[in-house]
């Protein structure tokens, strides 16, 4: 039902009300999904982190006077495929780099506290991206002595 939702909503670019509707849904999977609505522009991945701020602090509010503990095991809270501000800023960060991805979280007025893994996700994309940049540097001169070696 919800991938069809979602479909319609993409199709008739609804796509705020699609985007609230995935932070209301809490899963993740329907943003990276193929089929999924994945945002397309950093307006969008504004929205989508504000939504997610404010549904996360409403989920947390219900969590803590929750007295049955639906959402316990073991003592701790389950995260896996749940949106957060902190797990929407990764794939952000997969898209745009993690500096300008911190920079969207700061113009967006959300204050998130990284946990050490995504740091450490955070400085890995750092790292492979200066990495990448320096090997498109030096195959950009490496062709271009190729080139005027074949144009002498």
């Amino acid at each position: 039902y919800w991938m069809g939702y979602l479909y319609l909503c993409k199709e008739l670019q609804c796509r705020t009300e699609a985007f609230s509707t995935i932070c209301q849904l809490d899963d993740i999977s329907l943003l990276e999904d193929p089929d999924g609505v994945e945002p397309q522009n950093l307006d969008e991945w504004k929205l989508l982190i504000q939504l997610s701020q404010q549904y996360c602090s409403v989920a947390d509010s219900q969590l803590a006077t929750d007295v049955n503990g639906s959402r316990w095991s073991n003592g701790s809270t389950d995260y896996d495929g749940r949106i957060s501000p902190e797990s929407l800023i990764l794939m952000l960060a997969r898209t745009v780099g993690p500096d300008r991805a911190l920079a969207v979280l700061d113009e967006c007025g959300v204050q998130v506290v990284l946990s050490a893994q995504s740091k450490l996700v955070c400085d890995l994309l750092r790292v492979a991206e200066r990495r990448q940049r320096a090997m498109i540097q030096t195959m950009l001169e490496r062709c271009d002595r190729f080139l005027w070696s074949q144009h002498a």
